[in-house]
């Protein structure tokens, strides 16, 4: 499944942008700009051109899911189960979205009209916006439900409970 230019500039960069934050956030893997940066571009860099090679979009799929762990696994020395339940819950989060993405397409210009946006990829693109912005609400709503949960934790815990996570 190839992935034209403007497919990669509207939905490609900023998606694999949120992909490895929200891979931050469930690995609670410690932040730093410059690594987040740079983990980000190579797995969009990567995700592109494994999508050019001439195999099925699932095949393609699983490559580009495995690089996003990988990542992880040789940067942010992320334990590799950690890492793979977390890019199952930010495909999950990806797949949800898009989801909600089409019932809203589809709840605005029905079944048939929805399906021939998608014929053009800059039509494609705009109209795939709003599934990046719930993958980002998902991200954001991630991120203060576990910030939450800590707090809570390490007020009910206190040190002692620190020291034995």
């Amino acid at each position: 499944m190839r992935l034209s230019w403007i497919e990669l500039l509207i939905k490609g960069i900023p998606e694999g942008f949120l992909d490895i934050l929200a891979m931050y956030i469930l690995t609670k893997a410690k932040f730093n700009k410059k690594k987040y940066l740079s983990i980000s571009l190579i797995f969009i860099v990567l995700t592109y051109f494994v999508r050019m090679l001439p195999i099925n979009y699932g095949v393609n799929a699983m490559i580009s899911i495995l690089v996003f762990m990988l990542l992880f696994v040789l940067f942010c020395d992320v334990e590799f189960p950690l890492a793979i339940k977390s890019a199952i819950t930010v495909m999950i989060f990806l797949f949800v979205s898009e989801g909600f993405n089409a019932l809203l397409l589809i709840a605005l210009y029905g079944r048939d009209q929805t399906q021939a946006l998608f014929d053009s990829p800059l039509a494609k693109s705009i109209y795939g916006i709003p599934s990046t912005l719930f993958f980002a609400l998902f991200i954001l709503i991630t991120y203060l439900v576990l910030s939450r949960l800590n707090k809570i934790r390490k007020d009910t815990d206190g040190e002692a409970g620190k020291e034995n996570r």
